[in-house]
């Protein structure tokens, strides 16, 4: 199904990708570029993923927090 002409699902290599970067980010052991370069997409592309899949993206989740 489509809306304006944008599929409302993510295709199965988008899928696994989101799912990695969720693992990645989970982990909290590399920030957001490492885990676009791993994966292969951008950041952007990764914080879209995560609030897809409804992960919580903060200043401290996958890298150092500067409290």
């Amino acid at each position: 199904m489509s809306v304006l002409g944008q599929t409302t699902g993510l295709l199965k290599e988008a899928w696994s990708k989101a799912q990695a970067a969720k693992t990645l980010c989970l982990q909290q052991d590399k920030n957001m570029a490492e885990m676009g370069q791993l994966l292969g997409i951008g950041r952007a592309t990764i914080y879209c993923y995560l609030a897809r899949l409804s992960v919580p993206t903060g200043s401290n989740v996958g890298g150092t927090s500067k409290a």
